[in-house]
């Protein structure tokens, strides 16, 4: 059978798709034997964060008996809220500086402050 002989383009196209799957193999590589398990880790806590990890606790003959688990919020709003839960009027610590520069700005800082707290409070109380 006689040799097919390659235009300067087809065999550049040849060399652009072996560089291709050696590329889509190191891919592949990383993707599931040296990140893979990384992920997965990854995955597993971000479902203790978000709280759907409380079927993974009760027992599969316990669940067929209607028993399920109950995940109290607190974990998840302790880190998602702007301030310390421990406390119960958040205070918000600033160092003392000199303000004499800019007093207006000054001002502007203190009311965004203001507002987001006030904004927090109306988060929790709609909340609860």
């Amino acid at each position: 059978m006689p040799e097919e002989v390659l235009t300067e383009d087809q065999k550049l196209q040849h060399e652009r798709l072996a560089a291709l799957g050696i590329l889509k193999s190191r891919y592949t590589h990383l993707e599931n034997q040296v990140y893979g398990t990384y992920r997965a880790a990854v995955e597993k806590d971000a479902g203790y964060y978000e709280l759907t990890f409380a079927d993974d606790l009760v027992p599969t003959d316990w669940k067929r008996k209607g028993i399920s688990a109950v995940v109290p919020p607190t974990a998840y709003n302790a880190v998602e809220n702007a301030v310390d839960h421990i406390l119960v009027t958040p205070k918000v610590a600033v160092p003392v500086r000199p303000s004499s520069a800019n007093f207006v700005g000054e001002q502007a800082i203190a009311e965004r402050k203001r507002l987001a707290l006030r904004f927090w409070w109306d988060q929790v109380s709609v909340d609860n």
